[in-house]
């Protein structure tokens, strides 16, 4: 029996990782206490409270699409979920599903075109945040530098703290400067800022928003507690969760795989059999008549990590998940030590999922420290979503690496 006490053994705190990319961790916070929420305004959590911390339900700050990121589009995320939803009806899973009102329209936000003006680079932007008192004057020059009638447009990978504090400090410090804000996708929901000198009032005409219907996608998920709990339903739905993005990206799935090593004993790892261990590169075909050994044909492939399986609950899957982390993460020290012998030799951290098939954490093993998501429930759409988005990011930047 897998116990959050031996996670705890190796390492005493662990990293918040975010599943939105554009959230960063700060290093230097302090890891949260057992007086404090885990999930609170902290980027380390104590061990011990890993628990506590998966027991929150993550709900996506933004709305889930497939912008930015490499090989998806909608034609493709429509027949997956499809296929999804058929996986689930096969094995029983009836709901409950959310199914569209007959008539009823797609939902619809708000974007902006651009308007007509000089695109700030990313590090043009830091350069005027770094100015602190001075960036009303600093971006009142920039705007005269630029054609009349025309704006500065401020990129779409600032957060909104960033956004705000431009916006303030263009507007009240120097009056003569003007500023909006206007989401430039519907599926993101991200936002630009544009600002521009007073008088040229085309600007406020130009910045009118048009609506464009979101896609929407009904999952069966949320029953899959009802089937009483069989690891072997839990492993089909992750089949049908996984392997299509696994397919896509060039990744390879090799199942129940022993990651024994006669490097992990002086580490003190115990044994276990991975359910799922993923690798990148040649492909893992094996030719038994010429003596290739499924191992030996594996390790010519890139390592990026494993998926736990566990069994779907109703009730009592915290601690499944929590035993889930902590077999993953002893599950990848052994992998990395048995393919290089070397816990500090990797250019990309090792990835670990742990499962249920609805409910999904992740963690990435660095050299000195552990990051664990919170949990996701693949349940809501745009949960899914969200998930398909962080796998897609990771294997793509596995794969570009390799």
């Amino acid at each position: 029996n897998w116990t959050v006490q031996q996670l705890a053994d190796y390492v005493c705190s662990f990293q918040v990782l975010p599943w939105e990319a554009h959230v960063l961790p700060n290093e230097h916070s302090v890891p949260t206490s057992e007086h404090e929420d885990a999930w609170e305004h902290r980027d380390w959590c104590e061990t011990k409270l890993l628990g506590r911390f998966l027991s929150r339900t993550y709900v996506p700050r933004q709305t889930a699409a497939c912008d930015a990121v490499p090989f998806l589009c909608e034609s493709w995320l429509a027949a997956y979920v499809e296929g999804l939803n058929t996986t689930l009806r096969a094995i029983g899973v009836s709901g409950p599903l959310q199914p569209k009102r007959r008539g009823s329209r797609p939902r619809k936000v708000p974007i902006t075109q651009p308007p007509v003006g000089r695109e700030v680079s990313e590090e043009e932007a830091k350069r005027f945040l770094s100015e602190a008192r001075e960036v009303g004057k600093q971006l009142k020059e920039a705007l005269q530098d630029i054609p009349a009638g025309n704006c500065l447009l401020l990129p779409a990978s600032l957060t909104k703290h960033d956004r705000q504090k431009l916006h303030l400090a263009a507007t009240v410090t120097d009056n003569a400067i003007q500023a909006k804000s206007f989401t430039v996708d519907a599926g993101s929901g991200k936002r630009r800022l544009a600002l521009w000198l007073k008088g040229n009032e085309e600007h406020t005409k130009q910045l009118t928003p048009i609506e464009v219907a979101l896609p929407e996608y009904a999952i069966r998920l949320g029953g899959l507690p009802d089937l009483q709990g069989r690891e072997p339903t839990s492993r089909t739905v992750i089949d049908a969760v996984i392997l299509p993005l696994c397919a896509k990206y060039g990744v390879v799935a090799s199942l129940e795989e022993n990651c024994d090593a006669n490097g992990i004993r002086k580490y003190d790892i115990p044994n276990n059999i991975c359910d799922y261990v993923l690798r990148v590169g040649a492909s893992l075909s094996v030719d038994h008549s010429q003596g290739v050994s499924q191992s030996e044909e594996s390790s010519k492939c890139s390592l990026i990590g494993v998926i736990e399986a566990k069994r779907c609950y109703a009730i009592g899957w915290e601690g499944m998940l929590a035993q889930a982390v902590t077999q993953c993460f002893l599950q990848l020290v052994a992998l990395q030590v048995a393919e290089t012998n070397d816990l500090s030799s990797r250019r990309v951290p090792l990835f670990g999922v742990a499962s249920d098939g609805r409910r999904w954490v992740c963690l990435e093993l660095h050299t000195h420290h552990l990051s664990v998501t919170p949990m996701l429930d693949s349940a809501d759409a745009g949960s899914l979503l969200m998930l398909l988005k962080f796998l897609a990011r990771k294997f793509n930047s596995v794969r570009v690496v390799s």
